[in-house]
C-alpha cells in the first residue's frame, strides 16, 4: 500500500508519467497539446473567455515542455515525422545529427512570434534545447577547415507586408550546441548570422515558405 501511495504521489508531480511511451502515443499527446495552442489563439481576444492570453501562453509552454521532454527521452523521436501535427515545421540535417521543430505561438497580430525546440545528438545521447525567436525553416550543411557547420535558415513576420530572413551558423562541439559560430565576414567584421528585411506584395505572400 505504501508503494502504491508513493507512486500516486510521484505521478501527481510528473505530467509526463512514469512509463515508456510508444511513437503513436507520444504523437497523440503532442497533437492534443498543440491543438490547444490553436484553440486559445482563436479565443485570446474573446471578451467572453477569461484569461485567454494567459491560457495561450500556458498552452505554448506545455507543448514546448512536452516536446523537449520526449525528444530527450526517446531516441526514436529523432526519426519520427509527426505528420499529424500540422503547422509544426520540422527540419533535419543531412547527417541526421540535428533536428529543429518550430511553430507560430499564436500570440501575435500582424507581427508574429515563434517558438522552437532543437534536438541534436551527442554520440548515442540525445539533447534538446528551447529556441525562441524566428521560425526555423531549413538546415544546410557546410564543411570548412575540417569542421562541420549547420546553417540555420529562419523567417519572421514584422507586420502584414514586412518580412525578414536570415542564416545563422551553429556547430556541435564536445557534445554541446554552439549557436555563436563566427562564420560570416562582412564589412563590419565577423558575425554568426546574416539576414535582411524586406517588403513583399500581398499577392505573393503565400509563396514565401
Amino acid at each position: 500500500m505504501k508503494v502504491v501511495k508513493a507512486l500516486i504521489f510521484i505521478c501527481s508531480f510528473n505530467p509526463f508519467g512514469l512509463f515508456a511511451q510508444t511513437p503513436k502515443a507520444i504523437e497523440a499527446d503532442l497533437l492534443k497539446a498543440f491543438n490547444k495552442i490553436g484553440y486559445w489563439e482563436a479565443h485570446k481576444n474573446n471578451a467572453n473567455v477569461t484569461n485567454g492570453e494567459n491560457n495561450l501562453t500556458h498552452a505554448n509552454n506545455v507543448f514546448q515542455a512536452k516536446l523537449k521532454n520526449y525528444t530527450v527521452k526517446y531516441p526514436f523521436t529523432f526519426d519520427q515525422k509527426f505528420s499529424s501535427i500540422k503547422h509544426l515545421v520540422i527540419k533535419i540535417s543531412d547527417d541526421k545529427m540535428l533536428k529543429t521543430y518550430s511553430w507560430d505561438d499564436g500570440s501575435g497580430g500582424t507581427m508574429r512570434f515563434y517558438k522552437s525546440v532543437v534536438q541534436y545528438k551527442d554520440g548515442v545521447k540525445l539533447v534538446s534545447e528551447n529556441e525562441n525567436g524566428q521560425l526555423l525553416t531549413n538546415i544546410y550543411m557546410l564543411k570548412a577547415a575540417n569542421k562541420k557547420y549547420y546553417l540555420i535558415e529562419s523567417f519572421g513576420v514584422g507586420m502584414s507586408s514586412y518580412f525578414g530572413s536570415g542564416i545563422e551558423a551553429w556547430s556541435i562541439e564536445s557534445g554541446r550546441l554552439n549557436k555563436k559560430v563566427m562564420l560570416f565576414k562582412t564589412k563590419s567584421g565577423m558575425h554568426n548570422s546574416v539576414g535582411y528585411a524586406y517588403w513583399w506584395d500581398d499577392k505573393l505572400k503565400g509563396d514565401l515558405i
